[in-house]
């Protein structure tokens, strides 16, 4: 274990479960942003902030209900972020990963938030649809890197082998997800969250960034092996390392079932919602890998160079 240092004591409970709160529902929102798009239910509700002109809920159909508890959840998050944000102003200096990145969050959110009311009244450019997916997915991973930190202080930066997988994993992933915006035709289901199949699309658009995507698919397929591999012999990180390539193996089997088309609307919600689940599992992972608690003397601890748990040296004893 690395950078380990005395550090401040650990958060309230009202304070960590509001950092929860907003990292469930800014998952939450990005993965019901990803089922409007799946869904293609963008437009059931062609008003903002209500449904319809003259009436704020929506008709008793799946479309317009979806769409509506994407802004409801949208939201509810950015109160959520802006108070996790204030509660970590009162945290103590050191602690740069509590204090400041909710407000990388917030500022995520807010700007998807703006670019969510775009969409509906006046449509969104491709370039301004790479920005939303991409911060609304850095939002996604801020908040969540904040909360493992806040539940781990007095923490300490501990990089290890899984981390850096991980978080190469996380930057892999984003970038082929907002790729998949510049490079979907008109209607295309490929500008929603979801990973390429293994063939270039002939309805799609810009055959080289195709490829670009494809390969970035394999390289994710590749780091998310490693990075589980690496964290299968840690027990605090094997239960999310288990997910991690559980949702890589449903992402797989429903891609091929589908061929890149969306074939039901139920089938094209379960790839949108386990692409987004697997980033932000790659994230979880990625934080839980290089944030540890500070221990006392005397606490065992798993040592990431001897691949082996060990015990917190106690001053004095031999």
């Amino acid at each position: 274990m690395s950078n380990l240092s005395s550090g401040p004591t650990p958060a309230p409970g009202a304070t960590a479960t509001v950092f929860r709160l907003a990292m469930i529902f800014t998952l939450g929102a990005v993965a019901m942003g990803s089922l409007v798009c799946a869904t293609e239910s963008g437009m059931a509700c062609p008003t903002w902030p209500g449904c319809y002109v003259g009436q704020i809920q929506p008709h008793p159909d799946v479309n317009p209900v979806i769409e509506f508890v994407h802004r409801v959840v949208s939201v509810t998050t950015g109160p959520l972020l802006l108070a996790s944000a204030v509660l970590a102003l009162r945290r103590p200096r050191a602690e740069r990963l509590v204090r400041y990145l909710p407000w990388l969050a917030l500022l995520g959110a807010f700007a998807a938030a703006v670019f969510g009311r775009q969409v509906v009244l006046y449509g969104l450019p491709p370039a301004l649809g790479v920005l939303d997916l991409g911060l609304s997915l850095v939002a996604m991973v801020a908040i969540t890197t904040a909360a493992v930190a806040l539940s781990r202080t007095p923490y300490a930066h501990a990089p290890s082998r899984v981390s850096r997988l991980a978080w190469s994993g996380v930057g892999t992933l984003i970038v082929m997800h907002v790729l998949g915006i510049l490079t979907a035709g008109p209607g295309s289901y490929t500008r929603c969250m979801g990973w390429p199949i293994w063939r270039i699309i002939d309805s799609d658009q810009a055959p080289a960034l195709q490829w670009v995507r494809i390969g970035l698919a394999v390289l994710a397929t590749g780091l998310i092996v490693a990075a589980a591999h690496a964290a299968w012999g840690r027990p605090d990180l094997r239960p999310v390392a288990a997910a991690l390539v559980a949702l890589w193996v449903l992402e797989l089997a429903v891609g091929l079932a589908m061929g890149g088309q969306r074939i039901s609307m139920l089938g094209a919600a379960v790839y949108s919602l386990t692409a987004v689940a697997i980033v932000f599992t790659m994230g979880l992972l990625a934080a839980r890998g290089s944030i540890e608690r500070v221990l006392p003397p005397g606490a065992a601890y798993y040592d990431d160079e001897t691949e082996s748990w060990t015990v917190q040296p106690v001053a004095g004893r031999r």
